[in-house]
């Protein structure tokens, strides 16, 4: 947020279909849970975000600290064959492994802790980053979160209307704010649209920040064109 530097993505899982056109994941993903598609499913994702990744690190060297996102499904994180699943998925791409965020929802956490807990714990041995996703929609523990290997924090995107309200709505970023730094992991507000927000949250000292105003979902094709233009955004700022 004090830069407005690019330094990272988040893979998005969307559905073309034939006759439907695009479908967004809050109306497939629900049935490949419950089919069971879920973990072949996130297992293609990741392997395509990270191979996407190696692919803009190697075109752009000067983008190698660049990072991605990907989303865990509750199914994948109780199962301990994840571990080995990322790790192969690492190797294959040649993605550095503190390059990968995974992120995990509190509700997926809550409904299997001890379980969850080992996964996180050989998946953060590996170096690879953790994150806590859409963090305030669910029922969390706030003692679990400090026992949770976590890396980061990542606040829901329903909090981001309250950033510039006038009768003291952005208390609760506050809070946070000061819940990551107690935790000793950097917090990510979601859902920024505004440069007020972003002022606020510079204020309160969030150190990173996605939504539509610095770009809204793109295919691979339009966030290459996007990294091939930052070199020549960054010597014309020189």
């Amino acid at each position: 947020t004090s830069t407005r530097a690019l330094v990272g993505f988040e893979a998005l899982a969307r559905w073309h279909h034939p006759t439907r056109g695009l479908i967004l994941p809050g109306d497939f993903i629900s049935l490949a849970e419950e089919t069971g598609l879920i973990s072949v499913l996130g297992l293609r994702i990741l392997e395509d975000a990270c191979a996407q990744l190696a692919e803009w690190k190697k075109m752009l060297p000067m983008l190698s600290a660049l990072t991605m996102s990907v989303n865990v499904s509750r199914k994948q994180l109780t199962s301990i064959s994840l571990v080995d699943q990322v790790q192969d998925i690492l190797v294959r791409t040649g993605v550095e492994a503190h390059h990968l965020k995974l992120e995990i929802t509190e509700s997926t956490v809550m409904d299997s802790p001890r379980q969850a807990n080992e996964v996180l714990t050989r998946l953060r041995d590996m170096n690879v980053q953790l994150h806590v996703d859409d963090f305030g929609t669910g029922q969390s523990s706030l003692c679990m979160l400090e026992d949770l290997p976590l890396d980061g924090m990542k606040l829901d995107s329903s909090f981001a209307d309250g950033l510039t309200g006038a009768d003291g709505q952005s208390l609760v970023f506050d809070a946070v704010a000061m819940l990551a730094r107690g935790l000793n992991v950097p917090l990510v507000a979601e859902g920024i649209e505004t440069e007020g927000q972003l002022h606020r949250l510079k204020e309160i000292g969030c150190e990173f920040a996605q939504g539509y105003l610095f770009g809204r979902p793109m295919d691979a094709k339009a966030a290459t064109s996007l990294l091939l233009a930052i070199p020549s955004m960054q010597s014309r700022a020189a």
